[in-house]
Formats: structure tokens, sequence, C-alpha cells
């Protein structure tokens, strides 16, 4: 509430059009309650200036599947009830509309969903006009209901595109099936971490790795073919990635938060494959739920791992343009002692969960 006297009334309003006159961004604007009596008053026969004033904005616009756009709608006045007809322009071009009804100073999700599959770069716009309500109160028809818009890019052709398999998976630590699938490739000093243990690495034979992803109407999808001279793992489950395993990590998009990562570990220690979900991302059943195989080639000095994990469990659904974001890592143990170090995606991983330096994935036919 800001209390003011009667005859600064007019000096308030008059800061108010100047405050608003500047191009606040709506998610930064703040809704100043006046005294409504003290304006009333002041008001009488005159005619008041006209205020610029944005009942609602855009605070989010936000791509998580390919054919679909989802925003978030807030409103900016803390007392009444608004009908907003959002429209969605892309690349220009209308391509949807939708009435949404705003709760006073309540914020609400609203997905378009698209007639075809974002493919390239384009540009996403969300125009809100706003209904001025018929029973406007004395000091509000001093408001002019301004429109209202947001734009955001996208580039589909920066996101790693993930296949989807043509071929029935079988998880049985055999990989053979996956040859027609592009790897993910670890076999430079470059993919070493930490960067200070580098200079221990003996090259492809002593750690590098080739790393299959899938996904079916069900199903992701995880192979790896590891080349390790030496394999140790004689962690527990839960310490696993204290020495030869893998260690991956899902990232599901949300227009409202960043969602909870889905953070994996499976490895062979002790003779017998394990499986660990850290932290509380996805399902508690995810592992449960999950079908996993790790397979040492002793004469070959490799080492294979398979692994099958419903979407849903991940928080995410199986369907063409699904986006997240992921990451990968490859431990390595010599002696049975813990890791030195590792191979890895990108940072963010190992050590610290840092999901923003996460790569962006995209389910892909």
């Amino acid at each position: 509430m800001v209390k003011v006297t009667e005859n600064l009334c007019w000096k308030i309003i008059f800061l108010v059009i100047v405050c608003i006159s500047f191009q606040v961004k709506a998610d930064q604007t703040e809704v100043i309650h006046i005294d409504r009596k003290i304006i009333e008053q002041n008001i009488g026969e005159t005619s008041p200036p006209t205020l610029p004033f944005y009942p609602a904005g855009v605070t989010n616009i936000k791509i998580c599947n390919a054919n679909e756009v989802d925003t978030l709608i807030r409103s900016l006045h803390t007392e009444r009830e608004f009908k907003v007809n959002a429209s969605l322009l892309i690349d220009g071009k209308k391509i949807g509309e939708k009435k949404v009804t705003l709760p006073p100073g309540r914020t609400v999700p609203v997905t378009f969903k698209l007639p075809f599959i974002l493919n390239s770069k384009h540009e996403i716009k969300v125009l809100l006009n706003y209904e001025k309500p018929d029973n406007l109160l004395e000091w509000e028809k001093a408001l002019n209901f301004s429109k209202r818009e947001a734009v955001t890019n996208i580039d589909i052709d920066t996101y790693n595109k993930i296949a989807f398999v043509p071929f029935k998976v079988k998880i049985d630590g055999d990989i053979s099936e996956w040859k027609g699938i592009e790897p993910i490739v670890f076999h430079n000093k470059k993919d070493v971490f930490p960067v200070k243990e580098r200079d221990k690495w003996k090259g492809p034979d002593d750690l590098s790795a080739k790393i299959y992803l899938g996904w079916d109407d069900k199903n992701m999808y995880i192979a790896a073919e590891v080349k390790d001279d030496k394999h140790f793992n004689l962690q527990s489950a839960k310490n696993l990635w204290d020495g030869d395993a893998i260690q991956f990590a899902f990232v599901p998009f949300s227009v409202k938060v960043r969602e909870l990562v889905t953070n994996v570990g499976v490895s062979l220690s002790k003779g017998r494959s394990l499986a660990y979900r850290w932290g509380s991302g996805g399902s508690s059943r995810l592992i449960a739920r999950s079908v996993y195989a790790v397979k040492r080639d002793e004469e070959k000095k490799v080492t294979y791992y398979e692994i099958q994990m419903p979407t849903t469990s991940i928080r995410f659904p199986a369907k063409n343009g699904q986006m997240f974001s992921f990451n990968i890592v490859v431990f390595d143990d010599d002696n049975g002692k813990g890791h030195k170090y590792w191979m890895e995606l990108t940072p963010g991983l190992a050590n610290k969960v840092k999901a923003e330096q996460f790569k962006n994935y995209i389910l892909w036919k």
C-alpha cells in the first residue's frame, strides 16, 4: 500500500506514467497498489491522464517438444480476474489462439499444439490481447489495457538427435546390433577429466569408449563399448561410481521449473551387474523397472554395457521431437582403490551435478 496525501496524488500518477513508459519486461514488472479512494476523490470532474497498464505478461516460452510451444502467462493485477487472448506466431505466421482466464496474481501455463514439427531455425512469438472488463471501477477507467508480447528463438539443428531404433533390442551385453547407430566417441586426451590428470592417460587402450543412444515407443536405450586395460570395481551399489563404471543423467525440459536430474550409474562389481539411482529425479522404481547387463571380455580388454529404461520413469514421453538434456561419464579404476580420472561428454556430472552444463538432445525419427 502506498499512502499518499491529496496534494501528492497527481504527482504519484505522473511518476507511475514515467515508470511504466519504460519498456520493462513483464516478468520484472511490479504492480503498484494505489489507494483508490484518494484517486477517486482527486479525479472529480476532471479528465485524468491515460496510464499504460499491462494486466498480464508472458514470463516464459519454452519448447519441450518440437511440436508444442509451452508458455507461462502471469497476471499482474492483484485484485481482478482478466480474460486474455493469447496468440502464437511462428516465423510471423499465426498458428493458434487461446482464450485464457487469469485469476488475480496467478500464473497460468498454456500449451499450443503445433500442426507440424519444428525442424530448423524459428522465431516463436506469443502475443497477449486483453478484454477490458465492462464493470470497471472509476479509478480503473484511467487505465489503457496495452498489448503485450514475448519472443524467443530456437534452432533444432543445435540439438543432438537420438535415433529411433529400427530393431528389437535384447539386453544381454552383446551390443553387435548397435553397429548401425552413430556413437558418441571418447578417445582423446581432451575427453579426460580432471584436466590435471590428463597426462596419466596412456591412450585409447588405457581408456576409451563408444556410447550408443536410442529409443522406441516406450524406452530409452544406452549401450557402451568401453576399452579398458584393467577392470576393477569393488564398490557397493551406492558407491559404484568409485570404480570402473558408467554414470549418466537426464533432465526433462519443463516450462515451469527445471526438472530434477535423473542420475544413474551402472557397473560390473564383484562379478555382477549393479545399477543405482542417486537423488530424487525420476521414478523411485526406475531401477526396478529397468533392464541392464554388463559383460567383460578380458581377452579383448573391453567391457560392454546395455541399459533399457522406460521413459515414463525418467519423466518424459517417448515421442518424436521430445527434448531433454543429457550427460554421461566413464570412470577408470586401475587397481581397485577407486577411480583416478574419467571421460565425460561435458563437465557437470562427475564430482558435482551442474545440469546447466549438460548437452541438449532430441528424440528424432
